[in-house]
């Protein structure tokens, strides 16, 4: 039995969940990122920047679609290494 997920019927969709621009350390604005997706044939895409919700409804396009999100710094390892948590699908920044 062949258990290779892309082999299995139905449709699949093609995204990042995990992507910032220039609000935090990505290299891209906004609109270049939503431009690059776009033209790499992906379906959507979240915008996690740094302890900033961007706001994406505005690109939000038939056959494309934006998530916002978040990554927000939620402490350290016991090696004191920081580790992140990113958070999709909200409005604004979890106090």
């Amino acid at each position: 039995m062949d258990h290779h997920p892309l082999r299995v019927p139905g449709q699949w969709y093609k995204g990042n969940l995990h992507a910032h621009t220039r609000h935090s350390d990505g290299e891209l604005t906004l609109e270049e990122a939503v431009r690059w997706h776009q033209e790499h044939a992906y379906d959507f895409l979240a915008v996690t920047d740094h302890r900033l919700v961007t706001d994406t409804r505005d690109f939000t396009r038939p056959g494309f679609l934006t998530i916002p999100g978040i990554e927000v710094n939620t402490g350290q390892t016991e090696l004191c290494m920081d580790y992140h948590l990113v958070a999709l699908g909200i409005e604004k920044y979890p106090t």
